[in-house]
């Protein structure tokens, strides 16, 4: 005997990156990827503008202050410590100078020169890349998409049959030892209850034959979408 399927809400797992249109948002990574690149040399610049910042006050500070300590009054470990003290301000200067040169000419040219080898804009907007992941997605997802497209037709046929049935049988209960029947009807009812109950193993095998092309298709659908992954 079927039982009546449950009006469960949407499955989670129809979010997941196997299912049928879901592979878009990786697609997108390519797009996403390219503006993280911009946001990383735009990081990258800012710093350098506060190390530059940095570096240039520290210089300045200790120019102000060079002058008055070699001509203060102050002599032996106390002159040559306050010396110190300025001169490691010039050494921390020079440091965020270097730090300051090394994002903008180094790390900031890096990045662009991987975004620029990677990245391969289209006359009309987008890119390459991303079309190519699309077309090769798409590709590897049409089988797949037809067969569980296939397999959601039959679900649903087997799951209005479950609902019939369960109607039918729940109509033969009622009318069990019912005096108000008349057992003509009765046996109708039966009649119909036995029909319905083969149409709905009928379903129900298509169904399972649906399901079980389905999972022998599986393995190699994900092999061939983690091939372009």
């Amino acid at each position: 005997m079927s039982v009546p399927p449950d009006n469960s809400p949407e499955d989670a797992h129809n979010q997941s990156f196997w299912m049928p249109g879901n592979y878009h948002s990786t697609v997108k990574r390519t797009e996403d990827a390219f503006q993280a690149c911009n946001d990383i040399v735009a990081c990258f610049q800012e710093r350098a503008r506060v190390e530059r910042q940095y570096a240039q006050q520290l210089s300045e500070w200790s120019s102000k202050w060079k002058p008055l300590v070699d001509t203060s009054p102050l002599y032996g470990s106390l002159l040559k410590a306050w010396q110190c003290f300025l001169s490691s301000a010039d050494r921390l200067a020079a440091l965020h100078s270097s730090v300051c040169r090394s994002l903008v000419s180094e790390d900031g040219v890096r990045v662009q020169t991987w975004q620029k080898e990677s990245f391969h804009k289209k006359i009309f907007g987008g890119f390459k890349e991303s079309q190519d992941f699309d077309t090769g997605f798409a590709r590897a997802r049409s089988p797949g998409a037809k067969r569980l497209k296939k397999l959601d037709k039959a679900r649903s046929a087997y799951h209005k049959a479950s609902r019939k049935e369960f109607a039918a049988m729940e109509r033969e209960t009622h009318a069990k030892g019912n005096p108000d029947v008349a057992i003509e009807k009765q046996r109708r009812i039966q009649r119909s209850v036995s029909l319905v109950s083969q149409e709905a193993e009928k379903v129900r095998g298509r169904y399972e034959k649906v399901l079980e092309e389905v999972t022998r298709y599986a393995p190699r659908y994900m092999e061939e979408m983690e091939c372009i992954f």
